[in-house]
């Protein structure tokens, strides 16, 4: 139980703290297939995610039960933004 940190394989990065052996509050960031993950966690739970995609691409916005969920932005590389 504690702050720490875990770099797993493939970019796979944990931050923040954890308890039983579980990341309870903070973040997961990886890579994969040229684009950026991050992941937020608040009590357990994914919170917030966003994704950039390899042409500049990128989602924010809210999450539940491990999926993409609630309010969130796309901002397309040409600038256009929708929420």
């Amino acid at each position: 139980m504690g702050q720490g940190e875990y770099k797993g394989c493939d970019d796979l990065v944990y931050k923040g703290y954890f308890e039983s052996n579980k990341l309870k509050n903070g973040s997961i960031s990886f890579s994969k297939d040229k684009c950026e993950y991050w992941v937020n966690y608040s009590n357990g739970d994914i919170s917030n995610i966003s994704i950039k995609l390899a042409d500049g691409t990128r989602y924010d916005g809210g999450a539940k039960d491990k999926y993409i969920n609630g309010n969130g932005k796309m901002s397309f590389s040409n600038g256009d933004t929708y929420t």
